[in-house]
């Protein structure tokens, strides 16, 4: 630091400059040019819809000031209206935006979305294929060029996951 130090310190040239201000929106448009046209065009297709809601909520904040309460305020008015597993979803896409504001862009600091607790989601269910089923599927192996043990066909139900894994 020499003699000039204490004045770098001063005039906050001796820190890192912070990354510019700008609003969620706008980074937005950067992260869709850069991160999201790399991704395939399903997944593209698939979230654009949520890119756009997460705009149109958090577009007018600066990015640097949203909050993880400004999140879990979104997270719950998401849970009036939506099944916990669909809000998981959203809120991952909108994690992985702020993951490249952090690792990517170097715009955040953190991911605030690391402090806001997801909704629990229900276990799902076994579903066990009905006789029509079964049958379509065994002519589907016998027609396919898989070698398939035929022992599973006596049995009257079992988990479609079990009976074949083709």
């Amino acid at each position: 630091m020499g003699s000039n130090g204490r004045g770098e310190i001063a005039t906050g040239r001796h820190f890192a400059p912070k990354p510019p201000s700008m609003t969620f929106a706008e980074f937005l448009v950067q992260y869709q040019a850069v991160i999201q046209a790399q991704k395939t065009p399903e997944t593209q297709r698939n979230q654009a819809s949520m890119l756009q809601y997460w705009r149109r909520v958090l577009g007018h904040k600066l990015l640097s000031e949203i909050t993880p309460r400004d999140l879990a305020e979104q997270r719950d008015d998401l849970l009036k209206t939506k099944k916990a597993s669909t809000v998981v979803y959203q809120l991952r896409v909108l994690s992985a935006v702020f993951t490249a504001a952090v690792k990517d862009f170097a715009m955040l600091e953190t991911n605030p979305m690391f402090k806001v607790k997801m909704p629990p989601q229900s276990e799902g269910r076994v579903r066990y294929l009905a006789r029509d089923e079964r049958e379509r599927l065994l002519r589907a192996c016998q027609a396919s060029r898989m070698a398939i043990s035929m022992d599973w066909y006596s049995v009257p139900f079992l988990p479609a996951c079990d009976v074949v894994n083709c």
